[in-house]
């Protein structure tokens, strides 16, 4: 090292020392400022550079995103997201002869990650000069990065990070009568990560430190810089990146990019484009777009870099990338959870939906006594919501620490149809996915206490009503069934629904009603009493169902209006032919004629007003009673 003896040489000294830092830094930071207007700089201009080759491809846009050991130069609290051990060598190819060469490792430990990683950047070929200000030789600057790092979840989706560097800087040229000096400072960069599994936001406080101390008492400021990231998950596999940042030094610049996987498991393809780091004086817009690829193969992986910077050339970064050890457990504890009924306090059954942010929700059912053990949840903010039919839903959130068992009671409302009781709906099982229902006598609210009801569908089968006219088809599989109603007696005419729904853990709720009596609609001409033909379908729907009861007898009874026929002598006799045409059609159909009473009952028994066409049309009917088997 030369020493020199008066004010005038250290001056000289001190200016070339400049001159060969600026040469590196008009080199290697034409990607961070943008207009040599600009006043003011700092050194170590490589710490602004977009490092390694995927966050580069992305147009440096990672910030959010950042998930793998390159978190130390984006965002160290994405070293957060490791949750295998990593090794990684990176080369990037610059113009001018500037090389940088990184190495580093990042340790997945059961309290955070741990990383470190060493990089050196070489430039050659800068004119070197006496203090004369005479050329002499060609000589080579290099740049020495020593960083630590660490990272650690400190909750659900939230990553914290600190890195610590130790900064060389040799601008000595080792050779007589040439200028040079040596630098060193210490640096610290600072991050916080919120990411679930489609958005990330991330911001970072860089090159925090001590200025850089040259050897002959001069000093120069690090690139302190605040970044700020956003990542979204587009697709499954396509992720879109943008990034800000805000230098100390330089223009506010601007970065995007994106990452789509062709095979999540093999082959990536990259892009960017950064806009606000070139100065529009020297480059043209296409200069600030970026691509580059990655593959992957086990535990290994590749990933290419390009950017253009005009008549400077390309440059070119390649990471080799290696996963090892074992994939850490993640941390868990335990939750209980009881779900009651809140009026009567007592346990129910039903289902428990399990809801976290960055993961699918899990729904479960809970046992008959209302309380189920959940194990292995993930550490953090979790949801538990209990619902069931006929109840209003209940949650809480709870925030789960590590190896905690937590205890959740969650108290639900019955709101079911009113005049249906609770532990008809819920007794037998849980609600979710039963028919359930009461049979009753047509326009009587007593409940049919010998009832059989049957099912068709996806299942088949039969069940009885209890004393109170309730029935209950618990746990019967999805679809659509139909429903047929009738009683033990076969006293009256069955109720047959079609197409009723069962959905997959909901109740389906059907009353049905049964009718002694049963009312056909029946076209008659005017003083007329035979069958039209288009009735025959009705009848014959009739005739086989008196075929399947074989032990009941049947009254047809005939109603008309009161109008005066003019082809009889009376609306009985109207009523009695018309109800003998009825029981002629169905004696033809094999139904035996002493199983058939007919009466005429003329305008007797009117069920609707006279006054009106309406009200006269549904008085002319035809009514079957079916009379209880003996």
């Amino acid at each position: 090292m030369i020493i020199f003896q008066d004010t005038k040489d250290k001056a000289r000294m001190k200016k070339m020392k400049k001159i060969y830092a600026y040469l590196v830094f008009l080199l290697v930071s034409l990607p961070v400022f943008g207009d040599e207007t600009e006043t003011g700089c700092g050194t170590f201009s490589v710490l602004e550079i977009p490092f390694g080759a995927r966050g580069s491809a992305m147009g440096g846009a990672f910030c959010g995103l950042v998930d793998d050991i390159t978190a130390i130069w984006y965002n160290p609290a994405g070293l957060g997201q490791i949750v295998r051990s990593e090794a990684q060598f990176c080369h990037q190819e610059w113009f001018q002869g500037i090389r940088d060469e990184y190495g580093g490792v990042g340790v997945f430990t059961d309290y955070g990650v741990i990383s470190g990683g060493f990089l050196y950047s070489g430039c050659s070929g800068i004119e070197g000069y006496d203090r004369s200000n005479m050329y002499k030789d060609s000589i080579m600057t290099s740049e020495y990065i020593l960083a630590l790092a660490y990272a650690t979840k400190v909750r659900q989706n939230l990553y914290l990070g600190l890195s610590l560097e130790g900064l060389y800087q040799n601008l000595d040229p080792n050779k007589p009568q040439l200028l040079g000096d040596k630098g060193k400072a210490i640096a610290t960069s600072l991050g916080v990560l919120w990411r679930t599994r489609v958005i990330g936001i991330g911001v970072s406080l860089q090159n925090i430190g001590t200025p850089v101390i040259y050897c002959y008492q001069s000093t120069e400021p690090l690139p302190k810089n605040i970044k700020c990231g956003l990542s979204i998950l587009v697709t499954k596999n396509l992720v879109a990146c943008a990034d800000i940042n805000v230098p100390q030094f330089g223009k506010t610049n601007y970065n995007v990019g994106t990452e789509y996987w062709i095979n999540k498991n093999f082959f990536a393809l990259r892009t960017g484009y950064s806009w606000g780091t070139l100065s529009p004086k020297y480059f043209s817009a296409i200069d600030g777009i970026s691509a580059g690829f990655g593959v992957k193969f086990r535990d290994f992986g590749l990933d290419y870099a390009y950017t253009g910077y005009g008549e400077l050339g390309l440059t070119h970064r390649i990471n080799i990338n290696w996963t090892f050890g074992k994939l850490q457990a993640p941390k868990t504890g335990d939750i209980v959870v009881e779900v009651v009924d809140a009026d009567t306090k007592k346990p129910l059954q039903a289902i428990i939906i399990i809801s976290m942010t960055d993961r699918e929700d899990t729904v479960l059912t809970s046992p008959v006594n209302g309380k189920i053990e959940l194990k292995g949840i993930p550490v953090g903010e979790v949801r538990i919501l209990a619902q069931k039919d006929f109840y209003t839903p209940s949650s809480d959130t709870i925030l789960l620490e590590l190896y905690e068992v937590a205890k959740v009671n969650l108290a639900i409302h019955y709101t079911g149809p009113e005049g249906v009781p609770s532990e008809k709906l819920v007794k037998d099982g849980i609600c979710g996915r039963i028919l359930v229902g009461k049979v009753t006598e047509k326009g009587k609210i007593e409940p049919l206490k010998d009832g059989i009801v049957t099912f068709d569908g996806p299942a088949s089968g039969t069940v009885e009503t209890d004393t109170e006219g309730w029935y209950k088809i618990p746990n019967v599989l999805p679809g659509d069934y139909t429903i047929t109603v009738e009683a033990k007696k076969h006293d009256y005419f069955p109720s047959v629904v079609r197409d009723v729904k069962v959905e997959h853990e909901k109740a389906t709720l059907l009353y049905c009603t049964l009718e002694k009596v049963k009312t056909l609609r029946l076209f008659f001409e005017t003083d007329r009493a035979y069958i039209h033909p288009r009735d025959f379908e009705i009848l014959d729907t009739l005739s086989g169902f008196m075929n399947k009861y074989k032990e009941n007898t049947f009254e047809i009874q005939g109603h008309t209006d009161p109008r005066q026929p003019k082809k009889f002598r009376n609306n009985e006799e109207l009523s009695q032919v018309r109800a003998q045409a009825v029981a002629d059609y169905l004696i033809k159909k094999e139904i035996a004629k002493d199983r058939l009473t007919v009466k005429g009952c003329g305008a007797a028994n009117p069920i609707a007003p006279n006054d009106t066409e309406e009200g006269m049309a549904l008085n002319r009917r035809i009514e079957i009673i079916i009379n209880p088997a003996p």
